[in-house]
């Protein structure tokens, strides 16, 4: 089961014992006292529909990380995508917005990624430099099981998501070499049961997560995500911990290389070789 802790609570009280333990947590009941939680697709649509994005394209709506097909990487406007990538998945391709250039280029919008001091505190932090990005998928979007060696707190300010959370771990996880840029990537579907021989299954968490929720997600926890709802619009922050790094180890040392490896390039174009 998942832990779950109010707004109220996680405004009053933080969620410190969870950060401090490394384990997830659902926060609930958000409302508009959250700035975030005042927009939908719709109005981003209606604000910020002509600016060009940075869009992954591929033939299915699982995002492996390890297809060719699924490096190329095309531009288009907010608008054009939200027909082709969320009214008409399919009919063109799939498409999936690369997260953080939208913060960069949606003028102002970066004013409503805010949050109360008591989250606030961990992500901007001293020495920190947080990652701030919005998501847009249509339903049915799957993205592989992969870890982040950052701590993860993630928002759906719309629509809805399903999660598979697996604690930090290397061993029976099936990633991918270290020496390549999907280093944090396990070639394992773990909803496949066939592909999953030696997976460690028992350990998995399920979170559906609802509009109005907020998941932290820790350092070095593996997850895997499916788009449920229709429309979805998620916002996250990534930031870097003050004492997980050694702890995590093995996760950490994945991360460094993952970033050697990538040479420069943007978080979501794909490694040129991956060895199975």
């Amino acid at each position: 089961m998942i832990n779950t802790i109010s707004w109220e609570e996680a405004k009053n009280v933080g969620i410190k014992g969870f950060i401090r333990k490394n384990l997830p947590v659902v926060i609930t009941d958000i409302d508009e006292s959250l700035p975030l939680m005042t927009w939908s697709l719709e109005k981003a649509i209606s604000h910020y529909g002509s600016v060009q994005l940075r869009v992954l394209k591929g033939t299915s709506q699982y995002f492996s990380y390890s297809d060719k097909v699924e490096r190329k990487v095309v531009t288009m406007s907010l608008a054009e995508f939200y027909d082709k990538g969320i009214l008409n998945p399919g009919l063109d391709g799939y498409f999936y917005t690369l997260g953080r250039s939208p913060i960069d280029q949606f003028s102002g919008f970066s004013d409503y990624m805010v949050l109360p001091n008591s989250l606030s505190k961990f992500v901007y932090g001293y020495l920190r430099r947080p990652e701030e990005n919005i998501w847009i998928s249509p339903k049915g979007t799957r993205t592989a099981l992969h870890f982040d060696a950052v701590e993860n707190l993630n928002l759906q300010i719309q629509g809805s998501k399903d999660f598979y959370l697996f604690p930090p771990r290397i061993r029976n996880m099936s990633p991918y070499p270290w020496y390549s840029q999907a280093a944090y990537v396990s070639k394992v579907d773990p909803r496949n049961s066939h592909d999953a021989t030696d997976f460690p299954s028992d350990l998995g968490v399920h979170v559906e997560l609802q509009q109005g929720q907020m998941l932290y997600l820790p350092y070095g926890w593996w997850h895997q995500v499916d788009t449920t709802g229709d429309r979805n619009l998620n916002a996250n922050f990534w930031w870097f911990p003050r004492t997980k790094l050694m702890t995590h180890f093995n996760q950490t040392l994945r991360g460094a290389a993952v970033l050697i490896n990538r040479m420069g390039q943007h978080p979501h174009k794909r490694a040129q070789k991956l060895k199975k």
